[in-house]
């Protein structure tokens, strides 16, 4: 029960996690392009269907977070020389 309720908790965080920072992701694009658009509009709106299937795809798949919650929670630091490096190598 209580492995149960860590993974949990774990997963709980990375989710956040994953939100907060695309919200960030998100945030930033969007003041840049902002900013830009002032400047070059007409290059800007080639970029839009790119951007917009970038996010689409972020919003649907958790792949990136997937591999980094395994990464930091299960590995943990990969200083050189040590066991987690090696861990991390035959991960990778």
């Amino acid at each position: 029960m209580i492995t149960w309720a860590k993974s949990q908790t774990l997963s709980n965080c990375s989710n956040l996690t994953a939100t907060l920072f695309l919200s960030g992701v998100i945030v930033v694009v969007s003041y840049s392009a902002q900013a830009l658009t002032a400047q070059q509009p007409l290059e800007l709106d080639s970029y839009q269907p790119i951007a917009n299937r970038l996010i689409e795809t972020t919003r649907q798949q958790n792949l990136a977070f997937q591999k980094l919650e395994e990464l930091c929670d299960d590995i943990g630091h990969r200083l050189s020389g040590s066991e987690s490096l090696d861990r991390a190598i035959q991960w990778a």
